[in-house]
């Protein structure tokens, strides 16, 4: 291995260097070749399966996805994907990081199938790992990458959900609570409750003035996980706003049962409950909600919600 010279690993490093300069000053032609020759470089004196060279293949991938070569991109990145995983072993970071790369390059070019095969492997060597941590730092460093992963991509939120509660429950009995792998998670949840309760809010207001299901189905959607995970992060707290969201969305789309559990578990049903209903849920409270309310005499109401 040459460590000067012309045809040595630092000229390849400058070539490299220079490559990404070249590029970010669309100076596409004078980028390629410099690239090839640091690659041919690297490669000479490092083997085609050293870390550093298998960097340089992703840049390269990322050019020719810049330039829509999306196959050729696609053949590139499932090479280095599997020279990595032998490399380094699947539940590494680098390892996961070019695998999800591989998977959103499946989707860009219609192989949904792969695609999904592919994420699912991720998460189940996230679970693995979940389950196997044992406080190792490289395992969290590659927990970090899966939460950042499937948090990024609204097509997988019904996995992220799942995945984001057991690591919150996990570094919660494994990490101090000022660690910055805890801290990250408990912040994601926190802006997922946020966005949640934005979103079902809005849907909420729009399905009582329209009187329109799906809308209401979609409020109902996002409280429940809002709802879920503010009981996850505060388990002593009955969150009264986002309860009272939720059972409104139940009762718009007819599920009286689940709305009234709802109630109840916060504390929201009580003796004389047209009295003590707060004034922010019967200013909330749509017109469906309110027919079922004065369908029934004061007593009945109480008793059937009790």
């Amino acid at each position: 291995m040459k460590l000067s010279g012309p045809d040595s690993t630092d000229a390849a490093a400058t070539m490299l260097m220079l490559a990404r300069c070249a590029f970010g000053t669309k100076r596409a032609a004078e980028g390629a070749d410099q690239l090839d020759n640091a690659l041919h470089l690297l490669s000479m004196n490092l083997g085609k399966h050293h870390p550093s060279v298998l960097d340089a293949k992703v840049f390269q991938a990322e050019v020719l996805l810049r330039a829509d070569q999306d196959q050729k991109a696609h053949e590139l990145l499932t090479e280095v994907s599997e020279a990595t995983t032998r490399l380094l072993g699947p539940g590494h970071e680098t390892s996961l990081e070019r695998l999800g790369a591989l998977a959103d390059i499946k989707l860009r070019t219609n192989l949904d199938v792969e695609a999904k095969a592919i994420e699912t492997r991720i998460m189940q060597i996230a679970r693995q790992l979940l389950k196997g941590s044992n406080g190792r730092i490289e395992a969290f460093k590659s927990l970090r990458l899966v939460t950042n992963y499937m948090v990024a991509r609204p097509h997988l939120q019904e996995e992220s959900d799942l995945f984001l509660a057991k690591a919150f429950v996990t570094y919660k009995e494994r990490l101090t609570h000022d660690s910055l792998l805890f801290v990250e998670v408990h912040q994601k949840i926190l802006d997922l409750i946020k966005d949640a309760t934005q979103h079902a809010t809005r849907s909420l207001e729009e399905a009582e003035i329209y009187q329109g299901e799906e809308l209401f189905q979609k409020a109902e959607m996002q409280f429940k996980r809002a709802y879920t995970f503010s009981k996850l992060v505060r388990p002593d707290h009955n969150h009264p706003e986002l309860a009272m969201g939720l059972a409104d969305a139940y009762f718009g789309v007819g599920k009286v049962n689940e709305a009234k559990a709802v109630m109840r578990a916060a504390g929201l049903v009580k003796k004389g409950m047209r009295e003590n209903m707060p004034t922010s849920y019967l200013r909330w409270m749509n017109k469906r909600v309110v027919q079922y309310m004065d369908a029934r005499n004061e007593d009945a109401l109480d008793e059937d919600l009790s």
